[in-house]
Formats: C-alpha cells, sequence, structure tokens
C-alpha cells in the first residue's frame, strides 16, 4: 500500500535532495545501492498458470533458466512471502487470485545529470478568480513551477525512483513522499518548466486547461 512504499522511501534514504549522490565535479548523480522486494500482484491472465512459465514469459531479467535457478537457490524470490527456492516448486507452484509474488534485489538507478546542487523550484497561487470559480478558496493550492534537468524523468518509473523530478523536488522542498503530483507530461530527455501540486483538484484544473488548449506547452530544439 502506499504507507508501506513511504516507509520503504524513508528507511532506504531514496527520498533525498538533489545533491546526495551528486558528483560535484561533472554534476552526475547516482543514489547510493540498497536492497529492496519488489512485488507484483497476480494478473488476471496468471491465474491458474504456473509460477515458473509466468516467470520466464512476463519477467525479462528471469528469462534465462541459468539465472532464474540461481534467484531461487539464494531465495531471492516469494509468493505471498513464501520463499520458493527451486524450478521445481515454482513449476508446482499453481498462481491464484491475490498472490503476491516478491522479488528480493540489488537496487541500483541510472546516473542523471544535475547541473546544480538544487533545481530551481518556484511557488505560485492560483489566481483568486480561479479559486472562486472552481470553490477552491478554502484550500491550499500551491503550484511548483520546476525546471526539469534533461536525463530527469518526471516521476518514478522503471529503474528510476530516487532520480525522478518529484522524489527530488518533495526532498528538497520538504513535502511529504508520494504527495506531488505533475500535472503534465515532459519526456525524460527534454528539460523545462514541469507543473506539479499537492492537490488533486488543482491537478485536475490544470490538465483539463492543456488538454483543451487555453493552456499552451512550448518547445524549443537547440541544434548545435
Amino acid at each position: 500500500d502506499k504507507q508501506s512504499a513511504i516507509d520503504e522511501l524513508v528507511q532506504l534514504k531514496l527520498h533525498s535532495v538533489p545533491c546526495e549522490g551528486r558528483n560535484e565535479a561533472n554534476g552526475i548523480r547516482i543514489p547510493a545501492t540498497c536492497t529492496r522486494i519488489l512485488q507484483s500482484n497476480t494478473k488476471g491472465k496468471w491465474c491458474g498458470k504456473s509460477l515458473l512459465s509466468v516467470l520466464q514469459t512476463e519477467f525479462a531479467e528471469l528469462s534465462d533458466s541459468t539465472m532464474l535457478e540461481k534467484v531461487l537457490k539464494r531465495g531471492l524470490l516469494r509468493v505471498n512471502d513464501a520463499p520458493i527456492t527451486s524450478l521445481e516448486v515454482a513449476r508446482s507452484t499453481e498462481l491464484k487470485n491475490m498472490d503476491v509474488i516478491g522479488r528480493v534485489l540489488h537496487w541500483h538507478e541510472p546516473p542523471v545529470h544535475i547541473a546544480s546542487s538544487n533545481i530551481s523550484v518556484h511557488i505560485a497561487d492560483l489566481p483568486a478568480e480561479v479559486k472562486a470559480e472552481f470553490d477552491l478558496e478554502d484550500v491550499e493550492t500551491p503550484v511548483y513551477v520546476c525546471d526539469k534537468p534533461s536525463t530527469v524523468p518526471v516521476h518514478p518509473a522503471g529503474p528510476y525512483l530516487s532520480n525522478s523530478l518529484m522524489m527530488m523536488v518533495e526532498a528538497q522542498e520538504k513535502i511529504s513522499p508520494r504527495t506531488l503530483i505533475p500535472c503534465h507530461r515532459i519526456d525524460r530527455v527534454t528539460s523545462g518548466l514541469t507543473l506539479c501540486c499537492t492537490n488533486p483538484k488543482v491537478a485536475r484544473l490544470i490538465q483539463s486547461r492543456i488538454e483543451a488548449g487555453i493552456v499552451s506547452k512550448y518547445y524549443l530544439a537547440k541544434v548545435h
């Protein structure tokens, strides 16, 4: 659940400011490695299938039988917290609805480049007339305008967690983990302003303005 995810971020120190793990000489940020347990809930199409077949077809890193056998022998794979220790057990284990597959792994993230020790963030509020129109007068509506560096993904995805914009800005601005909401997308390799907020209503309002074309995004391509 969300609280468990937050507890893990704090315990493993993955919710950290941009300068944490950053090389001042070249701006490369590499978070400290750690051990994590990644959990996957059984999908409907997996039900009734053997654990072995699902591991080999749905998890690319475990498709190789030799690698999978090593993982199993070391007790690094679990179903509902019970270790699966051999190919035979994995073959005879039939997945059911609500089963949880857990993988213990050594977590290390791809590096990103951050030009300075902080990410530039400007905090603005919605205009009073907008707050009145959308019944937001009695709630906090800060909008965080972040200057996202190239190479940094907006939100945690795939191999990126600590090295995502949301995580670093939350830590820098002393916002609770998993609180910041991106209001629009911008690709990982693209740098530029990214609007975020902590109120779902504000996020939906900004998103609707962008979709309606009331708020526009402009891209500038520099050719060297």
